[in-house]
């Protein structure tokens, strides 16, 4: 995670919809990928799993820095805006 200065915590745009929205765009563009040929492979849907795993593990790395750094200001935006997926609140688990 790099810090831009004087720039605070992001919270507006596509920030205030989800809080990973660059991780949604690569998921959902990496799972249309996955239909590009005639079938779906069973490696493209391995592939696809290991994809997402990897970006969750990130995400939460990235997270653990912001909440450092921003503290209750983040704690709050986190409570606010869905983690990758734009879930209705009743259905968040992050």
């Amino acid at each position: 995670v790099q810090f831009l200065k004087g720039k605070g915590l992001v919270k507006t745009g596509l920030y205030s919809v989800v809080r990973h929205p660059q991780y949604l765009g690569i998921i959902l563009a990496a799972f249309g990928f996955m239909f590009y040929g005639s079938e779906v492979k069973l490696i493209s849907l391995f592939s696809w799993v290991a994809l997402v795993s990897a970006y969750i593990w990130l995400a939460r790395k990235e997270e653990a820095l912001l909440q450092e750094k921003y503290g209750k200001e983040f704690l709050a935006y986190k409570r606010r805006v869905p983690f990758i997926l734009p879930l209705p609140k009743a259905t968040r688990k992050y």
